[in-house]
Protein backbone atom coordinates (compact mmCIF):
# COMPACT_ATOMS: atom_id res chain seq x y z
CA UNK A 1 0.00 0.00 0.00
CA UNK A 2 0.61 3.21 -0.20
CA UNK A 3 2.80 5.75 2.54
CA UNK A 4 0.90 8.82 3.75
CA UNK A 5 -0.50 10.89 1.25
CA UNK A 6 1.14 14.29 0.94
CA UNK A 7 -0.53 16.07 -2.11
CA UNK A 8 -4.41 15.86 -3.41
CA UNK A 9 -5.58 17.41 -6.60
CA UNK A 10 -9.04 18.32 -8.29
CA UNK A 11 -8.08 17.15 -11.90
CA UNK A 12 -11.70 16.61 -12.85
CA UNK A 13 -15.50 17.46 -11.15
CA UNK A 14 -15.75 13.74 -9.81
CA UNK A 15 -11.70 12.72 -10.07
CA UNK A 16 -8.67 13.62 -7.77
CA UNK A 17 -5.14 12.71 -7.82
CA UNK A 18 -3.44 11.78 -4.58
CA UNK A 19 0.44 12.09 -4.44
CA UNK A 20 2.57 9.82 -1.61
CA UNK A 21 5.16 9.67 0.64
CA UNK A 22 6.70 6.79 -1.16
CA UNK A 23 6.56 8.63 -4.96
CA UNK A 24 3.15 7.23 -5.23
CA UNK A 25 0.40 8.77 -7.68
CA UNK A 26 -3.80 7.38 -7.27
CA UNK A 27 -6.80 8.49 -8.53
CA UNK A 28 -9.60 8.75 -6.52
CA UNK A 29 -12.66 8.95 -8.20
CA UNK A 30 -15.72 9.87 -5.63
CA UNK A 31 -18.10 8.25 -7.20
CA UNK A 32 -17.07 4.93 -6.02
CA UNK A 33 -16.91 6.25 -2.41
CA UNK A 34 -20.27 6.02 -0.03
CA UNK A 35 -21.36 7.82 2.51
CA UNK A 36 -22.09 11.60 3.09
CA UNK A 37 -18.39 12.15 3.76
CA UNK A 38 -17.38 9.84 0.78
CA UNK A 39 -13.96 8.75 2.99
CA UNK A 40 -11.39 6.12 2.23
CA UNK A 41 -9.27 5.93 5.14
CA UNK A 42 -7.97 3.50 7.61
CA UNK A 43 -10.79 4.28 10.06
CA UNK A 44 -13.09 3.26 7.49
CA UNK A 45 -11.20 -0.16 7.13
CA UNK A 46 -9.53 0.90 3.71
CA UNK A 47 -5.98 0.48 3.20
CA UNK A 48 -5.71 1.23 -0.66
CA UNK A 49 -6.57 4.68 -1.91
CA UNK A 50 -8.00 4.65 -5.82
CA UNK A 51 -6.72 3.37 -8.75
CA UNK A 52 -2.98 3.22 -9.40
CA UNK A 53 -1.53 6.29 -11.73
CA UNK A 54 2.15 5.78 -13.81
CA UNK A 55 4.15 8.40 -12.26
CA UNK A 56 6.48 10.63 -14.61
CA UNK A 57 10.04 9.02 -14.32
CA UNK A 58 12.95 10.86 -13.72
CA UNK A 59 15.79 10.18 -16.16
CA UNK A 60 18.66 10.67 -13.57
CA UNK A 61 19.54 9.52 -10.60
CA UNK A 62 18.32 11.42 -7.44
CA UNK A 63 20.68 13.71 -6.30
CA UNK A 64 19.01 13.95 -3.08
CA UNK A 65 21.07 13.07 0.13
CA UNK A 66 17.60 12.31 2.43
CA UNK A 67 15.00 10.02 1.65
CA UNK A 68 11.40 9.98 1.78
CA UNK A 69 10.68 13.58 0.25
CA UNK A 70 7.88 12.04 -1.82
CA UNK A 71 5.66 13.84 -4.38
CA UNK A 72 4.78 17.00 -1.75
CA UNK A 73 2.40 18.71 -4.09
CA UNK A 74 0.25 18.56 -6.94
CA UNK A 75 -1.24 21.83 -9.28
CA UNK A 76 -3.30 21.86 -12.26
CA UNK A 77 -3.19 24.72 -14.59
CA UNK A 78 -5.47 27.37 -15.33
CA UNK A 79 -6.70 26.10 -17.88
CA UNK A 80 -7.12 22.48 -16.56
CA UNK A 81 -4.75 21.26 -19.53
CA UNK A 82 -1.65 19.83 -17.37
CA UNK A 83 -0.41 19.11 -13.88
CA UNK A 84 2.85 19.83 -12.13
CA UNK A 85 4.27 17.63 -9.27
CA UNK A 86 6.33 18.58 -6.69
CA UNK A 87 8.88 15.27 -6.45
CA UNK A 88 8.37 12.17 -8.83
CA UNK A 89 8.75 9.10 -7.46
CA UNK A 90 12.01 8.41 -5.87
CA UNK A 91 13.36 11.70 -6.99
CA UNK A 92 11.82 14.07 -4.66
CA UNK A 93 14.08 17.14 -6.31
CA UNK A 94 12.50 16.51 -9.81
CA UNK A 95 9.21 18.64 -11.34
CA UNK A 96 7.23 16.76 -13.52
CA UNK A 97 4.61 17.26 -15.80
CA UNK A 98 1.29 15.62 -16.93
CA UNK A 99 -1.39 15.86 -19.15
CA UNK A 100 -5.06 15.75 -18.48
CA UNK A 101 -7.41 13.95 -18.90
CA UNK A 102 -5.31 11.30 -20.07
CA UNK A 103 -2.42 11.47 -17.24
CA UNK A 104 0.31 11.00 -20.07
CA UNK A 105 3.58 12.12 -18.27
CA UNK A 106 5.00 14.84 -20.73
CA UNK A 107 8.23 15.48 -18.75
CA UNK A 108 10.52 15.60 -15.71
CA UNK A 109 12.94 18.50 -15.00
CA UNK A 110 16.01 17.80 -12.65
CA UNK A 111 18.77 20.27 -13.31
CA UNK A 112 17.85 22.82 -10.81
CA UNK A 113 16.51 21.56 -7.58
CA UNK A 114 19.16 19.92 -5.04
CA UNK A 115 17.03 18.74 -2.12
CA UNK A 116 12.74 18.21 -1.83
CA UNK A 117 10.56 20.23 -3.53
CA UNK A 118 8.21 21.06 -1.25
CA UNK A 119 6.00 22.98 -3.86
CA UNK A 120 4.80 23.98 -7.36
CA UNK A 121 2.54 26.89 -8.21
CA UNK A 122 1.44 27.73 -11.47
CA UNK A 123 1.77 31.28 -12.68
CA UNK A 124 0.05 31.04 -15.70
CA UNK A 125 -1.00 28.44 -18.49
CA UNK A 126 2.55 28.06 -19.57
CA UNK A 127 4.70 29.27 -16.58
CA UNK A 128 5.49 27.21 -13.13
CA UNK A 129 7.09 28.10 -10.15
CA UNK A 130 8.93 25.53 -7.57
CA UNK A 131 10.58 25.64 -4.40
CA UNK A 132 12.88 23.67 -2.49
CA UNK A 133 14.56 22.74 0.84
CA UNK A 134 17.30 23.60 -0.37
CA UNK A 135 16.73 27.72 -0.93
CA UNK A 136 16.14 27.50 -4.93
CA UNK A 137 13.12 28.99 -6.14
CA UNK A 138 12.59 27.94 -9.96
CA UNK A 139 10.65 29.48 -12.44
CA UNK A 140 10.16 26.74 -15.23
CA UNK A 141 8.69 28.01 -19.36
CA UNK A 142 6.60 24.67 -19.85
CA UNK A 143 5.16 25.68 -23.17
CA UNK A 144 4.81 22.61 -25.60
CA UNK A 145 7.14 22.46 -28.69
CA UNK A 146 8.88 19.92 -30.81
CA UNK A 147 9.84 17.46 -27.93
CA UNK A 148 8.07 19.18 -24.37
CA UNK A 149 10.97 19.91 -22.88
CA UNK A 150 10.39 21.89 -19.53
CA UNK A 151 13.26 25.14 -19.49
CA UNK A 152 14.86 26.77 -16.57
CA UNK A 153 13.83 30.47 -16.96
CA UNK A 154 15.18 31.64 -14.10
CA UNK A 155 16.90 30.39 -10.73
CA UNK A 156 17.32 31.84 -7.31
CA UNK A 157 17.99 31.59 -4.21
CA UNK A 158 17.02 32.30 -0.36
CA UNK A 159 20.58 33.81 0.97
CA UNK A 160 21.07 32.47 4.47
CA UNK A 161 21.10 35.27 6.90
CA UNK A 162 24.48 34.15 9.09
CA UNK A 163 28.09 34.38 7.42
CA UNK A 164 28.75 30.59 8.86
CA UNK A 165 26.23 29.11 6.65
CA UNK A 166 26.26 31.45 3.40
CA UNK A 167 28.92 28.62 1.60
CA UNK A 168 27.01 26.39 0.32
CA UNK A 169 23.69 26.54 2.48
CA UNK A 170 21.06 28.47 1.68
CA UNK A 171 18.05 29.26 4.15
CA UNK A 172 15.05 26.58 3.39
CA UNK A 173 12.15 27.54 1.32
CA UNK A 174 9.46 25.50 2.83
CA UNK A 175 6.61 26.60 1.27
CA UNK A 176 5.45 29.12 -1.49
CA UNK A 177 2.03 30.83 -2.95
CA UNK A 178 1.60 32.95 -6.05
CA UNK A 179 -0.93 36.04 -6.79
CA UNK A 180 -1.28 38.56 -9.30
CA UNK A 181 -1.18 42.37 -8.46
CA UNK A 182 -3.77 44.32 -9.31
CA UNK A 183 -3.96 44.53 -13.37
CA UNK A 184 -1.72 41.98 -13.80
CA UNK A 185 -2.30 39.62 -16.86
CA UNK A 186 -0.74 36.75 -14.54
CA UNK A 187 0.35 35.88 -11.15
CA UNK A 188 3.86 38.05 -10.83
CA UNK A 189 3.96 38.13 -7.26
CA UNK A 190 4.94 34.79 -5.05
CA UNK A 191 5.56 34.77 -1.46
CA UNK A 192 7.43 32.49 0.28
CA UNK A 193 8.32 31.08 3.34
CA UNK A 194 10.78 29.92 5.51
CA UNK A 195 10.85 26.94 8.86
CA UNK A 196 12.47 29.14 11.04
CA UNK A 197 13.33 33.58 11.20
CA UNK A 198 16.97 33.17 12.62
CA UNK A 199 17.84 31.78 8.87
CA UNK A 200 15.98 34.69 7.25
CA UNK A 201 12.87 37.27 7.83
CA UNK A 202 10.77 34.36 7.46
CA UNK A 203 7.79 35.99 5.16
CA UNK A 204 9.52 37.34 1.90
CA UNK A 205 7.24 38.44 -1.45
CA UNK A 206 9.40 38.30 -4.62
CA UNK A 207 8.85 39.63 -8.09
CA UNK A 208 8.59 36.96 -10.31
CA UNK A 209 10.01 39.24 -13.66
CA UNK A 210 13.07 40.85 -11.47
CA UNK A 211 13.62 37.77 -9.51
CA UNK A 212 14.00 39.52 -6.63
CA UNK A 213 13.06 40.25 -3.18
CA UNK A 214 10.21 43.15 -3.67
CA UNK A 215 9.29 43.34 0.34
CA UNK A 216 9.10 41.57 3.54
CA UNK A 217 6.15 40.47 5.25
CA UNK A 218 6.22 42.41 8.52
CA UNK A 219 4.87 39.39 11.07
CA UNK A 220 4.33 40.27 14.43
CA UNK A 221 7.29 40.19 16.85
CA UNK A 222 5.44 37.91 19.30
CA UNK A 223 5.11 35.63 16.16
CA UNK A 224 8.28 35.42 15.01
CA UNK A 225 11.22 36.51 17.29
CA UNK A 226 10.15 34.70 20.21
CA UNK A 227 12.28 31.41 20.63
CA UNK A 228 9.09 30.12 22.49
CA UNK A 229 7.27 31.03 19.36
CA UNK A 230 6.41 27.48 16.60
CA UNK A 231 7.75 29.93 13.80
CA UNK A 232 10.88 29.93 15.60
CA UNK A 233 10.79 26.49 15.93
CA UNK A 234 9.96 25.39 12.56
CA UNK A 235 6.78 23.63 13.26
CA UNK A 236 5.21 22.61 9.53
CA UNK A 237 4.92 26.11 8.40
CA UNK A 238 2.80 26.83 5.25
CA UNK A 239 1.68 30.01 3.40
CA UNK A 240 -1.30 30.13 1.31
CA UNK A 241 -2.39 33.69 -0.39
CA UNK A 242 -6.09 34.72 -0.98
CA UNK A 243 -7.58 33.49 -3.75
CA UNK A 244 -9.17 36.76 -5.19
CA UNK A 245 -7.41 39.39 -2.96
CA UNK A 246 -3.78 40.03 -3.43
CA UNK A 247 -3.47 41.86 -0.25
CA UNK A 248 -3.95 39.46 1.79
CA UNK A 249 -1.94 36.25 2.78
CA UNK A 250 -2.04 33.89 6.08
CA UNK A 251 0.71 32.10 7.15
CA UNK A 252 1.24 29.08 9.54
CA UNK A 253 3.59 27.69 12.12
CA UNK A 254 2.96 25.49 14.89
CA UNK A 255 -0.46 26.18 16.48
CA UNK A 256 -0.79 29.62 15.34
CA UNK A 257 -1.91 30.90 11.88
CA UNK A 258 -1.71 34.88 10.96
CA UNK A 259 -3.55 36.42 8.16
CA UNK A 260 -1.45 39.75 7.07
CA UNK A 261 -2.63 42.72 5.20
CA UNK A 262 -0.09 44.45 3.20
CA UNK A 263 -1.71 47.26 3.48
CA UNK A 264 -1.18 47.89 7.09
CA UNK A 265 1.55 46.66 9.23
CA UNK A 266 4.25 48.66 7.68
CA UNK A 267 7.28 51.16 9.49
CA UNK A 268 4.44 53.51 10.73
CA UNK A 269 1.99 51.56 11.16
CA UNK A 270 1.67 49.52 13.91
CA UNK A 271 -1.75 47.90 13.93
CA UNK A 272 -2.06 44.04 14.84
CA UNK A 273 -2.15 41.69 12.16
CA UNK A 274 -5.31 38.74 12.86
CA UNK A 275 -4.06 35.70 14.56
CA UNK A 276 -5.95 32.27 15.63
CA UNK A 277 -4.86 29.72 17.32
CA UNK A 278 -5.50 26.01 16.91
CA UNK A 279 -5.23 23.13 18.72
CA UNK A 280 -2.89 21.20 16.24
CA UNK A 281 0.40 20.36 18.75
CA UNK A 282 1.56 19.20 15.09
CA UNK A 283 0.98 22.32 12.98
CA UNK A 284 -1.02 23.25 10.39
CA UNK A 285 -0.10 21.55 7.12
CA UNK A 286 -2.10 23.17 4.48
CA UNK A 287 -4.03 26.52 4.14
CA UNK A 288 -6.52 27.87 2.05
CA UNK A 289 -8.17 31.28 2.04
CA UNK A 290 -10.85 32.35 0.07
CA UNK A 291 -14.08 34.89 0.77
CA UNK A 292 -14.35 34.95 4.17
CA UNK A 293 -13.15 31.14 4.69
CA UNK A 294 -9.77 30.31 6.15
CA UNK A 295 -9.63 26.79 5.79
CA UNK A 296 -6.45 24.62 7.95
CA UNK A 297 -5.47 21.09 7.68
CA UNK A 298 -3.56 19.72 10.58
CA UNK A 299 -4.46 16.88 13.06
CA UNK A 300 -7.65 18.75 12.67
CA UNK A 301 -9.46 20.51 9.78
CA UNK A 302 -10.24 23.84 11.30
CA UNK A 303 -12.61 26.17 9.44
CA UNK A 304 -11.95 29.77 10.32
CA UNK A 305 -13.67 33.62 9.95
CA UNK A 306 -10.64 35.53 10.05
CA UNK A 307 -13.38 38.30 10.92
CA UNK A 308 -14.51 36.52 14.09
CA UNK A 309 -10.84 34.36 14.54
CA UNK A 310 -11.49 33.68 18.34
CA UNK A 311 -12.45 30.43 17.74
CA UNK A 312 -12.69 28.25 14.53
CA UNK A 313 -16.50 27.94 12.92
CA UNK A 314 -15.92 24.09 12.68
CA UNK A 315 -13.88 21.10 13.60
CA UNK A 316 -13.43 17.84 12.01
CA UNK A 317 -11.88 15.20 10.82
CA UNK A 318 -12.89 12.94 8.46
CA UNK A 319 -9.61 10.88 7.79
CA UNK A 320 -8.84 10.41 11.57
CA UNK A 321 -5.33 10.42 11.00
CA UNK A 322 -2.91 13.97 10.31
CA UNK A 323 -4.39 15.70 7.27
CA UNK A 324 -0.92 17.04 4.75
CA UNK A 325 -3.51 18.80 2.34
CA UNK A 326 -6.66 20.13 1.12
CA UNK A 327 -7.93 21.42 -1.81
CA UNK A 328 -11.13 23.04 -3.18
CA UNK A 329 -12.96 22.28 -5.96
CA UNK A 330 -13.38 25.08 -8.77
CA UNK A 331 -16.99 25.50 -7.35
CA UNK A 332 -15.66 25.37 -3.78
CA UNK A 333 -18.45 22.97 -2.71
CA UNK A 334 -16.27 20.56 -1.94
CA UNK A 335 -13.25 19.64 -0.20
CA UNK A 336 -11.05 16.62 -0.46
CA UNK A 337 -8.88 16.12 2.56
CA UNK A 338 -5.76 13.64 2.50
CA UNK A 339 -3.03 12.47 4.64
CA UNK A 340 -2.01 9.79 6.52
CA UNK A 341 0.42 9.40 9.60
CA UNK A 342 2.82 11.64 10.55
CA UNK A 343 5.64 8.85 11.44
CA UNK A 344 7.34 6.69 8.73
CA UNK A 345 6.58 3.37 9.90
CA UNK A 346 2.75 4.01 9.02
CA UNK A 347 1.81 2.40 5.63
CA UNK A 348 -1.92 3.74 5.17
CA UNK A 349 -2.85 6.59 3.22
CA UNK A 350 -6.48 8.36 3.69
CA UNK A 351 -8.52 10.57 1.62
CA UNK A 352 -12.06 11.84 2.16
CA UNK A 353 -14.76 14.26 0.03
CA UNK A 354 -16.44 16.62 1.92
CA UNK A 355 -19.13 18.20 0.16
Amino acid sequence: SAASTFAACWISHESVLLGSKCGQLRRFDVRDAAGPSRASSPAAGAVDVGVPVSCPVATQPSVCAEEGGGIRSIRLSPNGQLLALAGVQHNSECVGVMQTPSLESLDVSASLHQSWVFNVEWLSDSALLSCSRDGSLGLWDVRPDADFRSRIVSAYHEPSAHPSRAAGRAAKVRDCSAFATFGAACRDRVVTISPSAERNQGVKIWSVRDARVSCELDVPDSYVRNEASPFHRGLGPCVSTHDSDPNLFCLSAGCSIVVLDRRVGGAHDKRPAIEMTTTDNDGSRSLSMSDHLLTSGGTSLLFFDPRSPKAPLHCTNPVRSTIFSHHWDSSRTALVVAGGDIHVHFRRPCAAVLR
